[in-house]
């Protein structure tokens, strides 16, 4: 069950066929899935609705894991 302490406000997600997706979807949901054990998810669903937080967060976390290549 998902913990809903992680947000202020839940909403319901919907699952979709992995081959429903449009290639920049997939490449969108393999970019965040390889992100796993980097990103602190707790903290990015506590950004939600802060868009100039989020981006500059993933510009961070993109300088991060370019920097470890």
């Amino acid at each position: 069950m998902f913990p809903f302490y992680w947000t202020s406000q839940p909403v319901a997600l919907k699952g979709t066929d992995p081959d429903a997706l449009s290639e920049i979807e997939s490449k969108t949901v393999e970019l965040f899935d390889s992100f796993r054990t980097v990103v602190p998810f707790r903290d990015l669903l506590g950004m939600e609705g802060d868009s100039i937080t989020i981006k500059s967060f993933l510009r961070f976390l993109i300088m991060f894991l370019l920097q470890g290549r």
